[in-house]
């Protein structure tokens, strides 16, 4: 399901970076994302989510 957003996203106009803010807690949710190509970039919000980065070549 990651995929197919990811997917859908890269066919849009204009776009080469999807941006996720993700709760620190949610591990399962981080590992899906990291394993799927996005990169924890650093904590936001007093170290309540990871901002994570997917670059669209």
């Amino acid at each position: 399901m990651v995929k197919k957003f990811i997917n859908y996203i890269a066919q849009q106009p204009n776009v080469d970076l999807i941006i996720l803010d993700t709760d620190v807690s949610n591990i399962r949710a981080i590992k899906c994302y990291e394993k799927c190509g996005f990169i924890k970039k650093k904590k936001i919000n007093k170290g309540a989510n990871w901002l994570m980065e997917y670059k669209i070549s």
